[in-house]
């Protein structure tokens, strides 16, 4: 079940990218914030494994979505003696 979510991470990490550059780093956080929430919902409600497969893999999805970004945003505030 942790590869699923580990899927999940790589393809919202392909995806933040280009979803960033177009509609904002704050936005896009946001929504993974929300993301994780909901599908982290859906999958303690999940009837069967084949759904919470599928609802880890959106956990996932969202929080790679998000966490690249996060470390992003961290970075702007930082003096960059300080930045790795």
């Amino acid at each position: 079940m942790v590869t699923i979510v580990f899927i999940g991470v790589l393809v919202g990490n392909f995806i933040c990218g280009p979803l960033g550059d177009r509609y904002g780093r704050r936005h896009l956080i946001l929504a993974s914030y929300f993301g994780i929430f909901v599908f982290s919902v859906g999958s303690s409600l999940a009837p069967n494994f084949l759904s919470l497969g599928l609802w880890r893999f959106c956990v996932g999805a969202a929080f790679g979505l998000g966490s690249y970004l996060g470390r992003r945003r961290c970075a702007l505030f930082l003096r960059r003696h300080v930045r790795m």
